[in-house]
């Protein structure tokens, strides 16, 4: 009696198992941004702002204007962040003389942030690690609270799309998307 009673509990619950996780895996978000998270805005021009990379000096937002500028705002304990980070520096190799990786870390603690880039090797020319510890940019100026976030700057300068989370940085649409926005570029 006690072993049927126990063969029963334990079908039961292998029954519930399975209808969890089919209902949820369904309806799961993926590890890409959602759609609603990606999204495009009326392009309105850049703030000015500047960001201290960890030699300590100063970069101005306005001295990559001409450029599509990547602002990413990232952190050390953020899992897709881990994930996104290699996708960006292959993004960034991919368009040397157009491109601006403008990668800036919240974290409060500068060692978090040195242990997290030596997981990988050394950023392209074209990449800029910032730190904003106190999150002056990142959150007083751009509202940015959920990390990876990352706000696509045209060669206008202006910003013309919002990505929270990771997305597919180096797929075919992504650089579409790109090449759309060196379109923008002044002619010389």
């Amino acid at each position: 009696m006690l072993r049927n009673l126990l063969l029963f509990t334990a079908v039961l619950a292998v029954i519930a198992g399975v209808t969890y996780w089919s209902n949820h895996s369904a309806s799961a978000p993926p590890l890409t941004a959602a759609p609603e998270a990606q999204s495009t805005v009326a392009p309105r021009p850049v703030p000015a702002f500047s960001v201290t990379d960890l030699a300590g000096r100063t970069h101005d937002i306005a001295d990559y204007k001409g450029k599509v500028i990547l602002l990413n705002f990232w952190a050390s304990w953020c899992g897709p962040c881990l994930i996104e980070f290699p996708k960006m520096m292959e993004l960034a190799r991919d368009y040397p003389d157009d491109l601006v990786w403008l990668a800036v870390s919240v974290d409060s603690q500068r060692d978090a942030l040195t242990r997290f880039l030596e997981r990988f090797p050394a950023p392209p020319e074209n990449a800029v690690i910032g730190w904003d510890p106190n999150k002056a940019v990142a959150q007083d100026l751009f509202q940015s609270i959920r990390y990876p976030e990352t706000i696509l700057i045209g060669p206008d300068f202006k910003m013309h799309r919002k990505v929270v989370g990771d997305t597919d940085w180096t797929g075919d649409s992504m650089k579409a998307e790109l090449d759309a926005l060196l379109a923008l570029k002044p002619a010389p």
